[in-house]
């Protein structure tokens, strides 16, 4: 099977938003419309992820509908909500109150959240909470089972696997790469393992001494979103290929391949682009959709 290969098959057809866009004429269906969203001058303080159920490890997305055990109805409406004290709690919009508040120990903040699931009756939630802990909870006791501590690298944005449920990964400011893989819901049960994709981090090294000075501490405390507003890192699974990650860093764009453990493809930010501030795969087609801080979208699609 063909991967996702060199460093030559993935390109920009698109970047549309206030000014006028250019768009790949063997592309005509990549056009996207440009959008005018406000520049962020501050973090957001809620982080909101809807349980949508994780696909089980092991069933093809065209077979879902053929699986009658996997409860899709029972979990529609609930979602897991976080804030910058670093509360999280389990919301039923059906009962307009929360059901659950999750077992935290930290004032930091939370990142980001994530849904996963160990086995088709268990649950998990992953958050980022502070600036470099990842943390994994019980959905159905709010308990949390196991942390892990990445600083001094700050953790950006964390992703579930969209061939295996049981599979997540985290991403850092700096290029570091968590992977890991959830066999049940203790400590012992929790597979990991620390990668790093090359990125230039001396920008985010000048913040950094920006954020700590005339500080009586040299280390951050905060969230990433909060102590480095114009620095942001994501990733996203390709829906397409297994393995292959998107990874954007403020000013590049980087395809990795989880199994190989290396870079397939990157470039830097193009020519009049914002930076990068998100990335998401189409779920149908071999592109890839870019937000930018200027309120623009850039698209990308691979050399066929």
């Amino acid at each position: 099977m063909a991967r996702c290969g060199s460093k030559s098959e993935w390109s920009e057809v698109n970047y549309a938003g206030e000014s006028e866009s250019t768009t790949n004429s063997n592309c005509p269906a990549a056009r996207v419309m440009g959008i005018n969203a406000p520049r962020p001058t501050q973090p957001q303080q809620l982080w909101i992820r809807r349980s949508e159920p994780p696909r089980p490890h092991g069933i093809p997305l065209r077979q879902l509908h053929l699986h009658r055990r996997y409860p899709f109805h029972a979990v529609t409406l609930l979602l897991a909500a976080a804030d910058r004290q670093g509360r999280i709690a389990l919301l039923d919009f059906r009962l307009k109150s929360a059901i659950l508040w999750f077992d935290t120990d930290s004032k930091k903040g939370v990142q980001d959240l994530c849904w996963a699931q160990a086995r088709p009756d268990s649950y998990l939630l992953a958050a980022i909470n502070g600036p470099s802990t990842l943390s994994l909870y019980n959905a159905s006791t709010g308990r949390c089972f196991w942390k892990y501590d990445a600083s001094p690298e700050y953790l950006s944005c964390v992703r579930r696997d969209p061939f295996d449920s049981r599979h997540i990964c985290a991403v850092g400011l700096r290029g570091f790469l968590l992977s890991v893989v959830l066999l049940g819901d203790t400590d012992d049960a929790v597979v990991i393992k620390e990668l790093q994709i090359p990125t230039d981090s001396s920008e985010l090294a000048k913040f950094e001494r920006d954020a700590t000075a005339g500080s009586s501490t040299s280390a951050v405390v905060s969230p990433a979103a909060a102590a480095f507003p114009s620095y942001v890192a994501r990733l996203a699974f390709s829906q397409q290929w297994r393995h292959i990650l998107f990874v954007t860093f403020p000013r590049e764009l980087v395809v990795f391949d989880l199994q190989y453990e290396t870079v397939v493809f990157s470039t830097a930010l193009p020519r009049g682009c914002g930076k990068f501030l998100d990335v998401l795969p189409d779920p149908s087609n071999d592109w890839i959709y870019c937000a930018h801080r200027d309120g623009k979208l850039s698209t990308w699609r691979r050399k066929t």
